[in-house]
């Protein structure tokens, strides 16, 4: 009896399934590796994903993009590292203001890396 009890109430529990609201992509001209790390979103519901790109010439880069919850592209920012070699985003936060504080690692000699922490205000000016 338990079993029928226990069927009964899986068939009565409703389906859920995900609906897609927007679906957006980065591709940086020189066809090169792009990777999302992070995302997060602010007070306002607009978006922020962290991650980097390589524009083949000087190594990976952090790339910051933030959208609007519709998804619409506001901003996009990029930082590359003192010694332009490769620059890893890893973190990514918003405070109440919509100012962005990213942190990763950045290269700062052939063997090394540094803490590279940057932030932007909500209109993607670097503070």
């Amino acid at each position: 009896m338990g079993a029928a009890l226990w069927l009964i109430a899986l068939s009565v529990v409703p389906s859920q399934s995900a609906v897609e609201s927007w679906v957006r992509r980065y591709s940086h001209p020189a066809d090169s590796s792009d990777e999302a790390q992070k995302i997060v979103t602010d007070a306002a519901g607009n978006v922020v994903v962290v991650g980097s790109t390589d524009d083949n010439i000087s190594g990976k880069d952090f790339l910051i993009i933030k959208y609007s919850g519709a998804g619409v592209p506001l901003w996009t920012n990029r930082y590359d590292g003192p010694s332009s070699l490769d620059d890893y985003a890893a973190g990514v936060a918003v405070d109440g203001s919509g100012n962005v504080f990213v942190t990763g690692y950045s290269a700062g000699g052939s063997t090394s890396f540094d803490y590279a922490t940057l932030a932007s205000d909500r209109t993607a000016r670097c503070m």
